[in-house]
């Protein structure tokens, strides 16, 4: 890395001796910033003047913030007048105001929520809608509202449903511009594009394109980042182009972030506590004033040996206290942080390829390379908040236009681990994706028809373990427990009508899934009216669809916690069937100019979204394997002991994806505005307002909802007292009561028939274990049917006392397995070949209205300024302001409050001449301490030095 950047700054200082001489052309005034105009000599900027064929300066500058976008309605267009609320970046704003990764940038665009975990890795928003439901897996709080796309070809991580950016082969040095657009607008898109857009349009070899350009910065937090990019236009059919990027950022702590969590404890020495170690409340206070374990259940952050010794208190008394461990043999804390002082580390390597050989044939050839490693946020069910990725990928895009026609081909593929270290999160990813469409043109109205195919593919990396102490080696299960498609076929259409002042478009898609087997159709209209040059209003409704994302339709994956607390297995199941998150949107927006060099966009949104989801926690339950049963009801009878029983319990939870009734309201208001106030300063401002409730709203606790089936399971084997002090027997208890008294009717019958003791003893054991027998047996259909017959019973007591008595009669073969099914949930399971002697489902509370959803802020924004006194002297800087949140994550239910969070960020150029600019840069200048992600590192300010360079 160090080598790398070092060629980087030899090739910069290099440029320093070449200068561009002539008069500027078209294409490079027009491919110009404001920024950029402003360093203009007079004599310079007013020959740009007569060379766009302008009257004043005035006018240039008007032309240049007019910034041209293409994603807002898939066609060329004035951002003053595009039709949907849309934001351009271009690379210059970018390299200006000092952004070190491309998703910082996203703090100068309204309606971009953005918070960083660790040194460069972000999380990224727009508008929120985030962490619904609260209270569960942090994977719930990663955005997957917005679509991310580069150069049209879709990025996004099907298999979590994330909007992960540090995975990206690029890097600031391919963009050209940056376009996000706001709203519904899975319409012209396709799904995921429900709160929006991005994107990123990378920079072709042409004209306007530097031949050699890049940059190189080194900073505290042992940051280094560089980029470089070779264009050469080689005729006018021939384009080509080589990037090449990389970055490494160290964590401010090689320590790790311990979620609080009651009861959680590290052991001095892990030889001293083991897992299963049982003691009282005085043995409990013992080890603590002894140091034998010290409390961590405030959270904090923790060395890697810590973790190690991390261990978990279980009571169910308030007595009696048995210590688990927190991470499993199969993924020590070692293996799932190799270097956890890296906060990340990337490569990537794009070539471009650029023909056109007519006026009527573009093609467009780009491919590439990354690899990356990252710390972030866990996709599992960790005790700490922070799980580190892999992915190494390659993609290849085919971008093509003959006259009025486009097509594009794009494939993407590589391994990707999302939680390293941890069995059964590794996966192949592969996707293809195709589209072509045409333009019509009929008078005052635009035709594009489109059609669109995408296939997504995920195979598992099928992971083993050996037993350190055994060393037998055993298969474990993959997250899909095989692999796992999407495919999906969608035709569209878009109408666009402009009549004078006048303009109305309409799109709508149909998409056709294999998962949901099902047609989503997403529409929006847009009404748009120019009042003249300096006023546009503009009127937008959309309907937009998530797609489906595996973890939630296809997960097939068993979790076995050895040493863990209970459930001792966590079985996680997708839900093919389950319905997709959709939106729907309506948006008012105002663009006026008071002047050529100021602007003022607004808009005023609501939406209203459901069907949001969730693996919730669909029943628990305790099973025994037939031979334990038996082996165990034996020293039961005989010995009046249950050791050997409880032992052989095994818990179970199993998970499944299912929706939640949640509608979820939000109001919102953006302001942006633009103003260059002279040639020397250069001014930027956005703000938003939003609001957001959710309604049939109730807190799904996965954690709660587990330890009260297993609760309930555990009443239904052992029993219980009641409220009234009367014993309530459970299932053991009654079936074992039950089988004694056939065992001893039986002797009494032998004996009375004249056999022997031994005769009656023979025949009390046979009738014990039939009665046993008959307890299972029945299958799901019938025993399905019973159910509908008890709730329609206008006694169920009767009912089940009537249902006993038929199967005592031999009424009904199976009675005993109906009436201990329904009465104690008691079955035999033929795949485990145990017996489930106790299960519960889960019950949702009762639902309320009005609930405030405070993960999304009430209010952020951001101030940006560019103050140049001097040609060669740039000063940027801009102030980014995000309101106070509120995390509640399943393990926090109250939630963590973050404050509102300011930062000042600061670069000062110096530029000799044109051709290169050597900076300091200031990343939260202030060094404001305060987390802006819930429990991630604690970040003070990133301060690099550097060099920009192009020729």
């Amino acid at each position: 890395m160090n080598r790398f950047i070092t060629l980087l700054l030899a090739a910069a200082v290099a440029t320093t001796s070449v200068y561009a001489q002539g008069k500027l052309t078209k294409e490079q005034i027009l491919a110009m910033s404001t920024d950029e105009l402003s360093e203009l000599p007079l004599d310079e900027l007013m020959q740009a003047v007569e060379t766009l064929g302008v009257s004043s300066v005035d006018e240039l500058f008007a032309l240049i913030m007019n910034k041209n976008v293409s994603s807002a309605s898939k066609k060329e267009e004035s951002s003053f007048t595009s039709p949907l609320a849309s934001t351009v970046i271009t690379k210059d704003e970018l390299r200006m105001y000092g952004a070190t990764t491309l998703e910082d940038a996203f703090r100068l665009i309204p309606g971009m929520i953005v918070t960083q975990k660790t040194n460069g890795v972000y999380d990224i928003q727009m508008r929120g809608l985030n962490n619904i439901p609260d209270n569960n897996m942090f994977l719930y709080t990663e955005n997957n509202n917005v679509l991310l796309m580069i150069d049209g070809r879709i990025s996004h991580c099907y298999a979590m449903g994330a909007l992960y950016m540090h995975d990206m082969p690029i890097s600031i040095e391919d963009v050209a511009r940056i376009e996000v657009v706001r709203g519904s607008s899975s319409a012209l898109y396709g799904p995921n594009a429900v709160n929006g857009v991005i994107n990123i349009i990378t920079e072709k070899p042409n004209d306007s394109a530097k031949n050699v350009s890049g940059g190189a910065q080194i900073g505290n937090m042992g940051t280094y980042i560089a980029d470089f990019g070779l264009r050469k236009r080689l005729n006018d059919k021939v384009s080509l182009g080589l990037t090449v990027n990389a970055q490494s950022r160290q964590r401010p702590t090689d320590k790790l972030y311990v979620i609080p969590q009651k009861g959680v404890y590290i052991a001095n020495n892990s030889n001293d506590l083991q897992a299963g170690t049982t003691t009282d409340a005085a043995g409990l206070a013992s080890l603590i004033a002894s140091g034998t374990i010290r409390d961590a259940s405030q959270g904090g952050l923790y060395t890697v040996d810590d973790l190690n010794r991390l261990k978990q208190i279980y009571t169910s008394d308030n007595s009696t206290f048995t210590f688990y461990d927190t991470f499993e043999p199969e993924s020590p804390v070692h293996e799932m942080f190799t270097d956890p002082a890296l906060a990340r580390q990337n490569f990537g390597l794009n070539g471009y390829l650029h023909l056109s050989p007519s006026q009527d044939v573009r093609i467009d050839l780009t491919a590439g390379y990354q690899n990356s490693t990252v710390t972030t946020t866990p996709v599992g069910d960790d005790y700490v908040s922070f799980n580190q990725q892999t992915s190494k990928t390659g993609y290849i895009n085919i971008d093509g236009a003959f006259k009025d026609l486009h097509i594009q081909l794009s494939g993407y593929r590589g391994p990707q681990n999302y939680a390293v270290g941890v069995p059964g999160f590794k996966i192949k990813n592969s996707q293809f994706m195709a589209t072509a469409d045409y333009d019509i043109k009929a008078g005052d109205l635009d035709i594009k028809p489109q059609i669109s195919y995408q296939y997504v593919y995920f195979e598992d990396y099928t992971p083993s373990y050996t037993d350190p102490k055994t060393g037998v080696t055993e298969e474990l299960s993959g997250f899909f427990n095989d692999n796992a498609k999407v495919t999906d076929f969608s035709p569209s259409l878009r109408l666009d009508y402009k009549k004078n002042k006048f303009r109305a478009i309409a799109a709508i898609r149909a998409d056709k899934t294999n998962i949901p087997d099902k047609w989503n159709v997403s529409y929006q209209a847009s009404l748009n009216y120019q009042f003249n040059e300096k006023n546009f209003l503009r009127l937008v409704y959309g309907h937009s669809f998530r797609s489906v994302n595996l973890v939630n339709s296809s997960a097939d994956f068993e979790w076995r916690r050895t040493n863990l607390l209970m459930p001792e297995y966590l079985k996680f199941k997708g839900n093919k069937d389950a319905d997709i998150m959709n939106i729907n949107n309506i948006e008012l927006g105002y663009r006026v100019k008071p002047s050529e060099r100021f602007l003022i966009d607004s808009e005023f949104f609501f939406s209203k979204s459901k069907d949001y989801g969730a693996l919730t926690s669909e029943h628990s339950e305790i099973t025994v394997e037939t031979k334990a049963l038996g082996e165990a009801i034996t020293e039961l009878v005989t010995t009046g002991s249950a050791a050997s029983l409880n032992k052989s319990l095994i818990t179970r939870s199993y998970l499944q994806y299912a929706n939640m009734p949640f509608d979820v309201k939000q109001y919102g208001l953006s302001l942006n505005l633009d103003w260059i106030v002279s040639t020397k300063l250069i001014l930027k401002l956005n703000a938003n307002f939003q609001h957001t409730v959710i309604d049939d709203y109730y807190q799904y606790s996965q954690a709660a909802a587990i330890s009260s089936q297993l609760a309930q399971a555990q009443r239904n084997i052992s029993g219980y007292t009641d409220d009234n002090g009367n014993h309530v027997a459970g299932a053991l208890e009654d079936i074992l009561g039950r089988a004694q008294t056939e065992a001893q009717t039986a002797a009494a019958q032998t004996l009375a028939a004249g056999g022997s003791a031994d005769d009656a003893q023979t025949a009390a054991q046979a009738a014990l274990f039939g009665y046993l027998g008959k307890v299972i047996g029945s299958n799901a259909e019938d025993l399905d049917q019973a159910r509908g017959e008890l709730a329609n019973a206008s006694s169920s007591d009767q009912y089940l006392e009537d249902l006993h008595k038929d199967a005592l009669e031999g009424k009904r073969d199976d009675g005993f397995a109906i009436y201990y099914g329904l009465r104690y949930n008691m079955k035999y399971d033929e795949e485990t070949q145990s017996y489930v002697i106790g299960e519960s489902t889960y019950e949702a509370p009762p639902t309320s209205n009005g609930h405030v959803h405070k993960t999304t802020p009430a209010f952020y924004g951001m101030l940006g300024l560019i103050y140049k006194p001097v040609r060669q002297l740039n000063i940027s800087a801009f102030a980014n302001y995000i309101g106070k949140r509120t995390y509640a994550t399943k393990y926090n239910s109250l939630g963590e409050d973050l404050c509102g969070r300011f930062t000042l960020n600061l670069k000062v150029g110096y530029k000799p001449n044109d051709n290169i600019e050597f900076f300091l840069n200031g990343n939260n200048l202030l060094n404001n301490h305060k987390r802006e992600f819930v429990y991630s590192d604690d970040l003070g300010g990133l301060y690099t030095i550097g060099v920009n360079f192009g020729i």
